[in-house]
This record gives C-alpha cells, structure tokens and sequence, in this order.
C-alpha cells in the first residue's frame, strides 16, 4: 500500500540515519513490524504517527533542511510523526496539488494540523481553492508561513503532542 501510495504522490522517504533501518529493508519486517486490527480496516504502522517526533533543526546556506541528528535534506520534504518523506514535484506554492498531499488521507492517525513552509517569503501565498477545500473536507488546519516559520511552528505543534504535518519547500541558497 505504501509503496502505491508514494509513487502516487510523488513521495519518497528520505535516507534514514546510520542508526535506524529504513521500513523496506528485511530486518525491520518480520520481528518489527505490527499490523493492527481496527475492526474493518487493518494497516501497518509504517505510515502511523506512533514513532518518536522528528525534529527539523533548521535549514543551510543552501537551503538545504537539516534535521536534529545531523542528516541533510535536500529537496522538499513532508515530515509526519517520526517519518520524514522526500516531496517530488514540489518546487513552489502553486505545485501543491491535492495529489501531491493525499498522502495525508494514508497516515493514521489523521493529522489536524498542515504547516506548509512556501519558501522564502510566504507574503499573500495561499494554497490553490481545490486543494483548501480538500483540507476542509478532511477536517485538517492548514498554516501556510514561510520555511524558517514553519519549521519553528512544526516543532512546537509536536512538542505540544498535536498531530502536525509540515509540508515544506527549501527556502533556496541565502544570499
């Protein structure tokens, strides 16, 4: 299902950390992987938000994101939970399509927050109206900042225990 799911978004996951196995790898299947029975629906929690938070330190001189234990980022990225998927097809604010955030119909439990970093500068940027409504449908808080705003956001939201989404887009080379 995951698999499904990434290349319809155009997701990927991000290289994990020397220290942890990335889900697909064979050691982490058999012994570390739970599904979980809720009545009529069962999934794994690969993309449940039950892990520790990741947490985004900040972001270089090249706009690259740099996360808490030193790994280096360098594309857009959703994080959820302890996850962190690499954001394919996303390079500004109007290539946000509801495609590309159905990945948030797929993680259990549901987000209630979406913080989404437009870059630089968020000035007047909003999501485009198909994509708003999809959120509102689906019951989800959207925050549209720019980058070094959203990941101080995101991290606080998950210091707090909310389910937060951050949607980011590198905020290019510093000048």
């Amino acid at each position: 299902m995951f698999a499904a799911m990434a290349r319809m978004t155009g997701a990927a996951v991000a290289s994990p950390s020397p220290r942890i196995l990335p889900f697909w790898s064979r050691a982490g299947t058999a012994a570390n992987k739970r599904f979980i029975n809720l009545g009529s629906e069962f999934y794994s929690d690969v993309l449940d938000g039950e892990e520790p938070a990741v947490h985004v330190k900040g972001y270089d001189a090249n706009g690259n994101f740099v996360m808490a234990n030193g790994q280096v980022v360098r594309s857009p990225l959703v994080c959820y939970g302890g996850k962190v998927f690499v954001w394919r097809g996303v390079g500004e604010l109007d290539d946000v399509t509801e495609r590309k955030l159905s990945l948030l119909r797929a993680v259990k439990p549901k987000p209630d927050i979406l913080v989404v970093g437009a870059g630089k500068t968020a000035g007047k940027a909003r999501l485009e109206e198909d994509v708003r409504k999809m959120l509102y449908d689906f019951n989800v808080s959207v925050e549209v900042v720019d980058t070094r705003t959203a990941i101080s956001t995101f991290n606080i939201l998950q210091q707090e225990g909310r389910r937060v989404v951050a949607a980011m887009i590198p905020a290019g080379p510093s000048q």
